[in-house]
């Protein structure tokens, strides 16, 4: 039997990132550790990742889905990407709406968007080898 609260509890991870996130920026750490924002973005991606690889594997281990290797894979990297793309549009509308500034560069940006990415890659692999 699906369990929502099981589901719902692997989504802890990406809400500890969010909070951290919070306490950065309300204590200004972003703006005296210019350089946190960099593993930030990479563990949100392993963040998503891995929550949807919980999914994946518990839904898989339900018989809701029949997944293989490289369509888990392929799939927890989209998912993370998608999330990565949602995170630069709230910072882009942030900055917009309040001033702060979390994008001071295209390149940075760039940058963000690629360690989100990564972050979702290594999860992905790390967790699919382990499943062997």
């Amino acid at each position: 039997m699906l369990k929502i609260t099981k589901l719902l509890g692997f989504f802890i991870f990406p809400v500890f990132v969010i909070l951290w996130n919070a306490i950065f920026v309300m204590t200004g750490l972003y703006d005296k550790f210019l350089w946190l924002d960099i593993p930030m973005h990479f563990i949100g991606g392993i963040a998503v990742a891995y929550s949807f690889l919980l999914t994946l594997d518990y839904l898989h281990r339900e018989k809701y889905l029949k997944l293989n290797k490289l369509f888990l894979f392929i799939f927890s990297v989209s998912l993370a990407s998608l999330f990565a793309v949602g995170w630069e549009f709230y910072e882009f509308l942030t900055q917009l709406f309040t001033g702060i500034i979390y994008q001071p560069s295209i390149a940075d940006t760039m940058k963000d968007l690629f360690l989100g990415l990564l972050g979702g890659a290594s999860a992905s692999l790390i967790f699919i080898l382990r499943k062997n």
